[in-house]
């Protein structure tokens, strides 16, 4: 399946008339702008959104350049991220 990237891959989907039941949705690489709306949209249906950043924030050559990414990932608030590093998300206070 291919992700979400606009209200009309949403509406392709509705007509396919599968439940929003314990759906997850792949956004794409990063959270954008113009997706706002369809994430409230989907939000309101119960589906969690993803973004998947191993094939691109992962892949960034240094520590801190990933760290921004990551950041940058958080503030764009998905509510699932897939990472080859999840412990570069975890406070080790």
């Amino acid at each position: 399946m291919k992700p979400f990237h606009s209200m009309k891959d949403v509406e392709s989907f509705e007509k396919l008339n599968v439940s929003y039941d314990r759906m997850i949705a792949w956004i794409g690489l990063e959270v954008k702008e113009e997706q706002k709306e369809m994430i409230a949209y989907l939000r309101k249906k119960g589906v969690m959104v993803m973004i998947a950043i191993a094939p691109s924030t992962d892949k960034l050559p240094t520590d801190i350049e990933r760290a921004r990414g990551y950041i940058q990932h958080l503030i764009s608030r998905p509510d699932i991220i897939e990472t080859d590093y999840p412990s570069q998300f975890i406070n080790y206070k």
